[in-house]
């Protein structure tokens, strides 16, 4: 994954940077078990690394963006915020829509860990 990462991004700053995004979705995850009362089993997991692809999926599509408007010749800063501001609704309607395609299998005994640990990490 980080050789994929490697080629894509092109620099290890951007490879590091796309990769510590992901434990940040821990914290909903934690979370979002908890309220629910649901234990942390082979499936939450796996909601969890669906998550971490998600994420790390959204971290680059933001990061790619930001190169593209420096390559342009925009300062740092003025890159980042015209790039956050470009990204953010696609990257919320995708996550939007992730969580409502999630919605039916929380009422599964069998998916529930899963979608609920996807869902609370988005």
């Amino acid at each position: 994954i980080m050789t994929i990462l490697m080629f894509q991004l092109k620099r290890i700053a951007l490879m590091i940077m796309a990769l510590l995004t992901a434990p940040l979705g821990l914290i909903g995850v934690v979370l979002a078990l908890n309220i629910t009362r649901t234990p942390l089993g082979f499936m939450a997991i796996l909601g969890i690394i669906a998550l971490s692809g998600m994420i790390i999926r959204n971290s680059i599509i933001l990061l790619d963006q930001i190169e593209i408007h420096k390559a342009e010749g925009q300062k740092p800063r003025e890159s980042i915020i015209n790039s956050a501001t470009l990204r953010f609704r696609p990257i919320m309607l995708t996550a939007i829509a992730a969580i409502l395609g999630m919605i039916p299998l929380m009422g599964s005994v069998f998916w529930s860990p899963l979608a609920i640990a996807f869902s609370g990490g988005l």
